[in-house]
């Protein structure tokens, strides 16, 4: 088990979504697969994001977790865009930190579905 943390949530304001902090980056599930981790965590200012490996191992490679991570990345910036382009002006900024603190939690959600990967956002604070 790999615990880190993302402390990049505590540089923003307490009001802001953004304090939140963000799940894993693609760097981080790529290596819990590439070294068969059995659960990584990563630790933010207001949350706990786990991913755990499947009893029956992570099931892809290396390269089609890489691929499959790249479209689901682009399946939700292409749903956050559409959210910010209907947006009113007064409205817009909100949406843009939204997706920005949202962005890495949903895309994780979309790839751990399909996979069958236990992902799980804990509140801590």
């Amino acid at each position: 088990i790999l615990t880190h943390n993302h402390p990049a949530g505590w540089s923003y304001d307490e009001k802001s979504i953004k304090r939140a902090g963000n799940s894993f980056s693609p760097a981080d599930v790529l290596t819990a697969i590439n070294y068969n981790m059995s659960e990584m965590r990563a630790v933010t200012p207001h949350y706990t994001f786990i991913i755990k490996r499947p009893a029956n191992g992570w099931g892809m490679t290396l390269d089609e977790a890489k691929r499959y991570v790249q479209m689901a990345d682009d399946d939700v910036r292409s749903d956050m865009g559409l959210l910010i382009r209907k947006a009113d002006d007064l409205h817009a900024n909100k949406e843009i930190e939204r997706a920005e603190a949202l962005h890495c939690h949903l895309m994780w959600k979309r790839f751990c579905k399909k996979y069958n990967i236990e992902y799980t956002k804990i509140k801590t604070r």
